[in-house]
């Protein structure tokens, strides 16, 4: 909700994606677990030169295509990719128009600040007690 959009690109651009591989892939947790389920399909915009754009109905059909060659990793990096911003961009525009939701998103950064304060008074009088 805090994060930009290119930040969420930056990591997903450099996270590991090996091609044909979908087994223990994280990308392929994540679209399972978070894609489908938010838009019960998966869009894969394809590279210039790729052939066509994909519209994906199930994890099945995405893994064939990968594990066969026909998905290059770059286009399932990008396909999670808008599908990540899309989803934080309709939540962020929750909080943004909500000032319940903004108040919820204060007091936990609040609370944070609090936590960090005591574990650094906490060390603070260890450091003392070990003297």
């Amino acid at each position: 909700m805090t994060r930009s959009l290119d930040d969420v690109n930056e990591k997903i651009n450099s996270a590991f994606c090996p091609q044909r591989v979908t087994a223990f892939n994280p990308f392929f947790e994540y679209i399972k677990s978070v894609a489908f389920p938010w838009f019960g399909n998966l869009e894969v915009v394809r590279k210039e030169g790729n052939d066509s754009n994909k519209i994906f109905s199930s994890m099945e059909e995405l893994i064939v295509d990968c594990e066969s060659g026909y998905l290059d990793s770059t286009d399932v990096k990008l396909a999670l990719q808008k599908a990540i911003n899309g989803i934080l961009e309709l939540v962020g525009e929750f909080f943004r128009s909500s000032t319940d939701a903004q108040a919820v998103i204060t007091s936990h950064k609040f609370q944070d600040e609090i936590t960090a304060d005591m574990q650094k008074i906490l060390m603070q009088n260890k450091d003392l007690v070990n003297l």
